[in-house]
């Protein structure tokens, strides 16, 4: 992508049985961290997606970004630019956790190209994230989220971080841990529901996962849940692929 990239990323090429061949699709893995977490590190943190992905013959965009209300201009960078550099007949898809996850939406709302998204506990309206509580209960964490947007992009922008409230044509598999301190289910249902009143046909899938020992994203999941996520992710780029 050359000299001009905005900030730190990583390409990987499909590994194991698809090394060498055209690969299925590009991933885009952005990373989270409460829009302000950024850097090498970051992009680190997210290799572990990047081979899963590399694995199953795509290539992947493993990204970061500059802080705060930047971040969302260079997502776009990343994605126009892969796009001009490798055309469109492969599917492009979003995948990323919490911040990152809200931004993948961001993405696919304000990109109509983008063939799906994986959002793993991402903010979808910031304008009810202060009212809800999250699957434990919780209304501290939510309010938290707010407060931590807010103080990223400012009050005012918060509507404009809210992919919930914009049409959204990618294919679209949103999950959340049972668990999550942070993230409430009603930020899922409120983007299906929303997505599926401006299109009945749209394809937006949640999963609330069972707790577990499996470190994911804000808590942890149960080994069979991340196996059910995995199967799922698979079953979302499966007509984009076949």
């Amino acid at each position: 992508m050359g000299s001009g990239a905005p900030a730190y990323y990583e390409v990987g090429e499909p590994t194991g049985a698809y090394t060498g061949q055209p690969p299925k699709g590009v991933m885009l893995i952005i990373n989270g961290g409460g829009w302000f977490m950024n850097g090498g590190g970051m992009v680190a943190s997210d290799r572990p997606d990047a081979d899963y992905w590399r694995a199953a013959g795509w290539r992947t965009v493993n990204l970061t970004y500059r802080p705060c209300n930047q971040s969302f201009a260079d997502v776009k960078w990343f994605y126009d630019q892969a796009r001009a550099m490798w055309g469109s007949s492969a599917p492009y898809c979003a995948l990323g956790a919490s911040a990152g996850g809200n931004l993948a939406l961001m993405l696919a709302a304000a990109r109509s190209t983008v063939s799906c998204v994986i959002s793993e506990a991402g903010p979808t309206d910031a304008t009810t994230i202060v009212n809800e509580s999250t699957p434990v209960g919780s209304t501290n964490g939510p309010r938290w989220v707010y407060n931590l947007l807010a103080a990223a992009v400012g009050p005012e922008q918060l509507v404009w971080w809210s992919p919930a409230l914009f049409p959204i044509h990618a294919r679209v598999l949103w999950a959340v841990s049972a668990g999550d301190p942070y993230i409430p289910w009603a930020q899922g249902t409120e983007l299906q529901s929303k997505m599926l009143a401006a299109n009945p046909t749209a394809s937006v899938s949640l999963l609330q996962l069972p707790s577990g020992a499996t470190n994911w994203v804000h808590a942890g999941i149960s080994a069979a849940a991340l196996a059910t996520f995995q199967a799922a992710e698979q079953l979302l780029v499966a007509p984009l692929v076949s």
